[in-house]
């Protein structure tokens, strides 16, 4: 298995596949692209419907074990529009407060949403930058209160 399978072996162990070698080979077999195994994994993590186990199903039969599965295109719009709701979330609560926070602020608190959501993928350099920022500032005040 090659570093290029590296990407599917880390979606299927973050679904709970324990079977990643057999997957593996079952794709190869199809003549499936790594991303695409990557793209199942997408798809489990999204429907409640399916579990890890499904991934094997998929591969053997062609077909989902459950009716209706929305494709990764349906998957990835699902999560834009997450995202975007918690960035809306986050923009107007900044408009209705009383003391506007400054706009590095805002970034942060909507990139560590973003973290929390699963949907770090999605956020924005600056989202990441800020978060990161904010993190960095609550270590040092946590240093600050354990010396004291």
């Amino acid at each position: 298995m090659g570093s290029d399978w590296e990407p599917a072996v880390e979606a299927l162990q973050g679904v709970g596949l324990g079977q990643i070698p057999k997957a593996i080979a079952m794709a190869n077999a199809a003549g499936m692209a790594p991303d695409e195994l990557v793209d199942l994994a997408a798809i489990v993590r999204h429907d409640s419907r399916l579990s890890a186990g499904s991934i094997i199903a998929r591969l053997r039969d062609g077909c989902w074990p459950v009716d209706d599965v929305v494709g990764i295109e349906g998957v990835q719009q699902a999560r834009q529009r997450r995202a975007e709701k918690i960035r809306q979330a986050r923009h107007d609560a900044a408009e209705t407060a009383e003391n506007r926070p400054q706009r590095w602020i805002i970034d942060g608190l909507v990139g560590r949403d973003l973290r929390k959501a699963g949907l770090i993928d999605l956020a924005a350099d600056a989202e990441l930058q800020a978060a990161n920022r904010m993190d960095e500032v609550d270590r040092l005040r946590c240093d600050r209160l354990a010396l004291a």
